[in-house]
């Protein structure tokens, strides 16, 4: 009787004028408290008794519960939306497998502006203190590229850049400096004899003073750290923590470009297995609060 009377109260709430081919099979176990009945539908069944098959979520009766869960949307276009937004395709398609990309995603954002913050932060520290250094020479601080802090972290002294302005150009000859060091590299590279100087008119000679223009500090950019080696050991620390800091920028970039890839490809797997396996199917879940079969 109770069997019969499930039956009826399910063929009663979806009657209308088509009739719906559907399959009423008990999930056990069963319970004197409550009983679950589950229905497949066709997902060309017409729905139309329980409203739009696009929208109606849940339908409830006196006694009864049902839940309508709809097919997973295959768009062609979720991939690209997952390779713009990790997870968005997924969600899409209703899968919570993006829940994680997405979560990623918003994690490794945060990480990075972070981190690249606190690598110009350290940035601005490190040419704040080389001005230390500079400041014995001028009070006007023009930023330098990397290589040239690099150079300020190596070397105690710049060195001048010609030590004779009034006449004939002369390079730096302290090897101790900089631009003492860049000489000599120079004369070792294109001279017989770094230690005899070939005529000044001569192919070597200017080769030579090209090397050392293209390389060496000018006075605008002069430094030296004597009488300060506890900022310098400073210096060099900042510079240190700044690059570290800029290369985990870089990490935290390749990761979130990871990211995107693998959700984009993700979600493309889950669109071919979605067409692959054909149409899905509506399922009815259903609650009515005694056993069919009782108790």
């Amino acid at each position: 009787m109770r069997t019969g009377a499930a039956i009826a109260v399910l063929g009663a709430i979806l009657s209308g004028p088509k009739p719906l081919p559907a399959q009423v099979r008990p999930v056990s176990p069963f319970t004197a408290e409550a009983s679950r009945i589950q229905l497949e539908l066709s997902p060309f069944v017409d729905l139309g008794v329980l409203g739009d098959p696009h929208r109606v979520q849940s339908v409830t009766a006196p006694g009864l519960s049902l839940e309508v869960e709809e097919p997973l949307s295959s768009a062609w276009w979720t991939p690209l939306a997952s390779a713009v937004l990790p997870g968005s395709g997924q969600l899409v398609m209703r899968q919570r497998r993006g829940v994680p990309y997405l979560a990623a995603e918003a994690f490794l954002i945060l990480q990075y502006f972070s981190v690249r913050d606190d690598a110009q932060d350290f940035r601005n520290e490190y040419q704040r203190l080389a001005q230390v250094a500079r400041s014995f020479f001028t009070n006007q601080f023009p930023a330098g590229d990397f290589e040239y802090y690099e150079r300020m972290e190596q070397f105690v002294e710049s060195g001048g850049y010609d030590l004779d302005r009034n006449g004939t150009f002369q390079p730096e000859v302290d090897t101790l400096t900089f631009n003492g060091f860049t000489w000599r590299l120079a004369r070792r590279t294109y001279w017989e004899d770094p230690d005899v100087e070939p005529a000044r008119d001569s192919d070597a000679y200017l080769r030579a003073v090209e090397f050392y223009e293209e390389r060496a500090v000018r006075d605008e950019f002069r430094w030296s750290w004597q009488n300060a080696q506890l900022e310098q050991d400073l210096f060099r620390q900042t510079i240190q923590r700044s690059n570290s800091a800029f290369r985990r920028t870089s990490q935290y970039l390749g990761v979130l470009i990871a990211n995107h890839a693998l959700s984009a490809i993700d979600a493309f797997v889950m669109l071919r297995l979605s067409r692959a396996s054909g149409p899905g199917e509506y399922r009815i879940e259903g609650q009515v609060p005694w056993a069919p079969f009782g108790r």
